[in-house]
């Protein structure tokens, strides 16, 4: 006489309305059952890793943003220049610009110059066809 191996199942409610199967460790898995408890599996591991990803995000980005760069003081010196020493505070023209950080920059710099300069101000011209660079906000 052959032992038919007995089933005991429980069923638990999921977010997705479909129950898990639980079965004893001697018995094999129905194909629903192993699907659901996958989907259950994944559904774990899957919001793990999500905030995994987003905890070192975060600490990258804070890490980047704390990081020296060559470029510190040129962008200290320019803030500071359109603040203070132009001839309106906050306001400097392209021509103030030129005249002040020309003779301080080499070739490889003025790509890097020019983008700091956009990252800094707010460019407009005045009715005069002169070009005027003015800090935003966060920088004043």
């Amino acid at each position: 006489m052959l032992a038919t191996p007995t089933l005991v199942t429980t069923t638990t409610p999921e977010e997705s309305g479909e129950g898990i199967e639980e079965e004893s460790s001697s018995t094999a898995l129905s194909s629903s059952a192993l699907l659901a408890k996958m989907r259950a599996r994944n559904h774990m591991t899957l919001s793990q890793t999500i905030e995994d990803e987003e905890d070192q995000n975060m600490q990258q980005a804070s890490s980047a943003l704390l990081t020296p760069t060559e470029h510190d003081e040129l962008l200290v010196d320019l803030r500071n220049f359109i603040a203070f020493q132009a001839e309106m505070d906050g306001k400097a023209t392209t021509q103030e610009i030129l005249q002040e950080f020309s003779p301080k920059l080499t070739a490889s710099q003025t790509a890097v110059f020019r983008e700091l300069l956009r990252n800094l101000c707010n460019f407009h011209r005045n009715p005069g066809k002169e070009g005027v660079w003015k800090l935003k906000p966060e920088f004043r």
